[in-house]
């Protein structure tokens, strides 16, 4: 299962005014850019964020220093509500998002302030697969096992965490116990060894 880690920016970067008056490596000169990471620090989506970082600067025009501003909340929609509706539109701030905001209006529109149609997706920066990971002691030690016994993992609400192990469960008919409420998935990790936290289901893999 491929996870994307979509690179988006508010849709209006540059007024025609201001292209006109201005290039874009005088715009960038001496300029800092917010880059918004929509998870909480220490996951797969803030190390990423920071490492595109710390290099994309030197292939902007005018080379801006660049700043990681962890916003996390629902999934990334608190960064994407955010970047649509309040971040500056003159190409200052770009962000990183979790896939599930391109289908989160499916399940969550009361909480969606977002057009995907006024926003530029820059692109994607990894292609990864998804892995279950458990605790040793858990008794599952194959994949066969998943489809056998009951086994509890930490998931966090609409993202890969909890949407990974809901998929199979209802497509291949596994067993996940999915807990909500980490907030990352390293938060559920040193839980593990308790017996409502075995395991989590998360992506992982290919750069």
């Amino acid at each position: 299962m491929n996870r994307v880690a979509l690179l988006l920016a508010a849709a209006v970067l540059f007024t025609a005014e201001r292209t006109a008056a201005q290039s874009v490596s005088e715009f960038y000169a001496g300029r800092q850019m917010t880059f918004i990471v929509g998870a909480s620090a220490g996951g797969g989506y803030d190390r990423q964020a920071r490492l595109v970082a710390r290099h994309l600067g030197k292939h902007v025009p005018g080379t801006p220093t660049i700043i990681v501003q962890n916003m996390p909340g629902a999934g990334s929609l608190a960064a994407t509500n955010y970047i649509y509706n309040a971040a500056a539109k003159d190409g200052s701030v770009i962000a990183l998002v979790m896939r599930s905001m391109l289908l989160i209006r499916n399940w969550n529109p009361q909480s969606v302030r977002f057009d995907l149609a006024g926003l530029n997706f820059i692109g994607s920066i990894n292609s990864e697969v998804a892995v279950v990971a458990a605790w040793h002691t858990a008794p599952h030690k194959s994949a066969d096992d998943l489809f056998e016994q009951e086994l509890i993992v930490g998931g966090t609400t609409g993202v890969d965490p909890e949407t990974t192990p809901r998929l199979l469960n209802a497509l291949l008919g596994t067993k996940f116990k999915i807990v909500n409420g980490y907030l990352a998935p390293p938060k559920s990790f040193w839980r593990w060894r308790e017996e409502n936290c075995r395991a989590s289901a998360i992506g992982r893999g290919r750069a």
